[in-house]
């Protein structure tokens, strides 16, 4: 007797699937191989693990931008450069090789290096198996010497030349033992190779052009190969690929050259008892454009927060308009700019992903981070922490608004990168849990120089003279810190009791300068309405629902609903119904949304809550109105479910088969249809089979 496999299919309705990923072409493992000397570790993990062809292409265009040298030329030097080593090395190394002369030892290190200052060819000495002597000129900013060189050989005169090295093999591997009148060892080789070339003879001990003498180490050798083989990582920024994956689906290729270096400030602080994120993200530059009299530029930031286990809970984007007037700019022209905002979160382990695009300059910025949201708020911990150089009042009704970085009608003003002028001042904001005989309580801040390792300054605050109204905020005031010499500091800080009892611990770094252009931004950033909100309650109810917790999103969806009524917020609310088996409720909530909106989540979730009641026929109805419009594998399935429970498998299987046909990797969906077409032969069976799912 067959059971109905709907719990699989109502599930994907309701979550995206993953398309299947597609394995490696020829081409693209050609490409691999074509670019491994100059590709990074990352450049390469993130390649693979690209999940079609087309995300691998779009990949090949990024990774020659982000090596052309002139990006505002047509022509990319570089790649030309690069196809130009190609087809040399084809031509000259590939001889007496089994594989493209790119694709050998001399053609990798060519490749990587390019054309040497001297190459000297040994092949027709008769003392002499086949070898290359090789001169370059080093870049000491990757740890290569001003000159080296490198010698390659044919062992035994066959097959493909190989890097000889100072550090492993000696003079004799170079000689042609049956040509000697002396006994063959390292003094009698080194000489031979001294009366054909005293510049060969000295390579043969050391790449090192000064450290060639007959007794000499070989450390210097293994170092220089060493450094080459890790020159693509130090030459060659990989900061765009290891975002790839996250930002490939939001950025134009025409974009990509234009990775804009940036700092970021994530914190998690508590206002009005909810927790939420705040961010700061500050672009070392931000190109502006000039039109009808002012300075402007398109902005758009996405921000996606993955769970520990890699499940999407939020993904949203937002369009940032800036407009400067000429006098604004000219004002404020060294300042960097911050682009600030706030969200609400619920607790948990999280990781943050963020880009920021300038499509009016096309250019884009992007990182990601990692943060925990405490869901214990009982025991007693300290942090996080501001480090701030100024604060705002702000203004009227403003001092009940949500705004990043802002609390008890302060904004307080820093910059990213915790680096201080030393002519200014430093102030402390920070929240700690409720603490009882807050009366008593002190914070104790210790100054810890990381370049001396030793405590500079302290200091002690009575918690209840810098404990804000929330009683769970406190503010220092700014600090002097004139009298400390510019360096990497810690500050330490220590809650205690009356008693000198240690409460909780926390600390924060930041570095102390001298130069007196340390510039704060200049902020832009939106203010929201007081929490509770009903964009705020929505947003927790989504990441609840998100995280499966349904209870608990129920609850906030409707809290939401009570402050402003919105189909958005009455389909998560079918939804999370539907989630707990609550079906008939769930169907009124969607089926007037549905009528008003014609909304395809609506209609999904119209048709699993008549599925889940096993309401085949109005299920059927919904479902081909959705198959009308796409064809979206999970509605596939669920349709041919409907069909197989009607005894209807010819109409069945059509569909299976173009679900499998879309993801073959579907072990029961190709079960449900070789039992459709065993039906389609049996019917009467399927009669018996179908009395047994009615019982």
């Amino acid at each position: 007797m067959r059971k109905t496999t709907l719990s699989f299919v109502l599930i994907f309705l309701l979550i995206c699937a993953l398309p299947a990923k597609e394995k490696l072409i020829q081409a693209h493992q050609e490409w691999l191989d074509l670019v491994s000397p100059i590709i990074t570790k990352i450049e390469r993990e993130v390649f693979i693990q690209l999940s079609s062809s087309r995300e691998r292409e779009k990949f090949i265009r990024l990774f020659w931008k982000r090596r052309d040298p002139l990006p505002d030329t047509e022509k990319n030097e570089f790649q030309q450069e690069y196809f130009e080593r190609v087809r040399f090395a084809d031509r000259n190394f590939g001889r007496g090789a089994v594989k493209k002369g790119s694709n050998t030892e001399r053609g990798y290190f060519y490749l990587l290096l390019g054309p040497p200052l001297d190459r000297q060819i040994y092949a027709t000495q008769s003392q002499l198996w086949p070898l290359e002597l090789w001169q370059y000129k080093g870049d000491p900013r990757f740890g290569l010497p001003p000159f080296f060189y490198l010698i390659f050989f044919q062992q035994d005169g066959l097959g493909e030349y190989k890097l000889y090295s100072p550090g492993i093999d000696s003079p004799e591997r170079l000689v042609i033992a049956g040509m000697m009148q002396n006994t063959l060892n390292r003094s009698t080789a080194h000489q031979t190779l001294k009366n054909i070339s005293g510049e060969l003879a000295s390579a043969s001990l050391s790449y090192l052009p000064s450290d060639s003498t007959i007794s000499s180490g070989s450390l210097s050798s293994l170092n220089i190969i060493a450094n080459i083989h890790e020159l693509a990582e130090k030459k060659f920024s990989d900061a765009y690929a290891r975002n790839f994956l996250y930002y490939k689906d939001f950025v134009e290729t025409e974009y990509t050259h234009n990775y804009m270096d940036c700092h970021f400030l994530i914190k998690v602080f508590q206002n009005a008892g909810q927790d939420f994120i705040h961010w700061s993200i500050e672009p070392d530059k931000v190109n502006l454009s000039f039109y009808e009299g002012k300075y402007y530029a398109a902005l758009q930031l996405v921000l996606r927060i993955e769970d520990a286990e890699g499940n999407v809970i939020l993904e949203t984007e937002e369009n940032i308009p800036v407009s400067i007037s000429p006098e604004d700019q000219a004002k404020f022209e060294r300042r960097p700019m911050a682009f600030q905002d706030i969200l609400p979160i619920i607790p948990g382990d999280y990781t943050l992903f963020f880009l920021l695009q300038n499509k009016t300059a096309k250019e884009f910025a992007s990182f990601h981070t990692r943060l925990t949201v405490p869901d214990n708020r009982t025991e007693t911990r300290i942090g996080p922490f501001l480090l701030y150089q100024s604060r705002e009042m702000l203004k009227g009704s403003q001092k009940r608004k949500l705004k990043a970085f802002t609390f008890g009608g302060n904004q307080y003003i820093f910059n990213s990168r915790n680096t201080i002028d030393k002519e200014k001042r430093l102030g402390v904001f920070g929240q700690t849990s409720p603490l009882q005989n807050i009366s008593h309580s002190s914070l104790h801040i210790d100054f810890f120089n990381l370049d001396t390792s030793e405590i500079v300054h302290s200091i002690d605050k009575q918690m209840d003279r810098i404990l804000l109204a929330d009683g769970i905020s406190f503010d220092t005031g700014l600090l002097d810190i004139s009298q400390f010499q510019p360096g990497y500091f810690r500050m330490d800080f220590t809650v205690k009791s009356s008693s000198g009892q240690t409460l909780a611990k926390g600390k924060e770094h930041y570095i102390l300068t001298e130069q007196s252009a340390v510039f704060l931004p200049r902020v832009f950033s939106k203010m929201h309405p007081p929490y509770p909100n009903a964009a705020g309650l929505f947003t927790l109810a989504s990441q609840f629902f998100k995280t499966r917790d349904f209870v608990q999103a129920q609850e906030y969806v409707k809290k939401a609903l009570q402050m402003k009524d919105t189909f958005q917020g009455k389909v998560l609310l079918a939804q999370t119904l539907y989630a707990q088996g609550n079906f008939e409720a769930s169907l009124k909530t969607a089926l007037p949304v549905y009528e008003q909106t014609l909304n395809r989540e609506t209609g999904k979730i119209i048709a699993v809550n008549h599925a889940a009641l096993k309401d085949w026929t109005n299920a059927l109805f919904y479902l081909q109105k959705l198959m009308k419009d796409a064809q979206e594998i999970p509605v596939l399935n669920l349709a041919a479910e409907c069909y197989m429970n009607l005894g209807q498998p010819e109409k069945a299987l059509p569909l299976l088969e173009k679900s499998l046909k879309l993801k073959p990797d579907q072990s029961n969906i190709k079960q449900l249809a070789e039992e459709a077409r065993r039906t389609l032969k049996s019917p009467n069976k399927y009669v018996l089979i179908l009395g047994g799912l009615n019982e």
